[in-house]
């Protein structure tokens, strides 16, 4: 988000300073009705944040219309492979995408600790690894031949593959190896299964 200097003219456009912000835990949203409440200012902002929904980068508009229908406020944060903000999106948004733009009347103008990237084995072929291992390593360890074009990590390809942020249990096939979800966040894939897709 950028930040401007309002009180004087002349710096009109003039940058003072960035906010980025990669880790949300919650949105606040409050209707027409509410900022017409004079006793707004005095409550704790507690009772205004709600949780936050989190979608992957990769899901898709069809994907997505569902989950935002099921929420009142109708919007979630959009986290990539690494659990991190990057972006908002609301119904309103998805809705655009089908029928063009929707004028309403008005224009309102997560970091995670890091993890050692690290892999173990369990047995013969059979890897646990962390989801931030980057595919070039991946290839290493497998001797395989996985596209790092797409995502950096393992876990981003899993992502990726999937379309959405996956729970514990699900998995992929590629090259020969099944990728399966050993842990994960509410966000963001933390530890992966690697073994042969024929061991099944």
């Amino acid at each position: 988000m950028t930040v401007k200097n309002r009180n004087n003219p002349g710096t009109q456009g003039w940058i003072l300073g960035l906010l980025c912000i990669s880790y949300v835990v919650g949105v606040l949203t409050v209707s027409t009705w509410e900022l017409r409440d004079p006793e707004l200012a005095e409550r704790p902002l507690s009772e205004l944040v709600k949780p936050a929904r989190y979608v992957s980068l990769y899901q898709t508009v069809d994907e997505l219309l569902p989950i935002l229908q099921k929420d009142r406020d109708h919007i979630a944060i959009v986290v990539d492979e690494f659990g991190s903000a990057d972006g908002v999106i609301t119904l309103e948004d998805v809705l655009e995408e089908v029928v063009g733009e929707i004028d309403v009347g008005y224009d309102f103008e997560e970091y995670l600790p890091r993890r050692k990237r690290i892999f173990e084995m369990l047995g013969e072929e059979v890897y646990l690894m962390d989801s931030r291992l980057p595919v070039s390593e991946v290839n290493e360890v497998l001797a395989v031949d996985l596209s790092s074009k797409e995502t950096h990590t393992i876990g981003g390809l899993v992502m990726a593959r999937l379309r959405h942020i996956p729970l514990e249990g699900e998995f992929i096939v590629e090259a020969g190896c099944r990728f399966v979800v050993d842990s994960a966040a509410e966000r963001t894939v933390l530890k992966l299964r690697v073994e042969p897709a024929s061991s099944m």
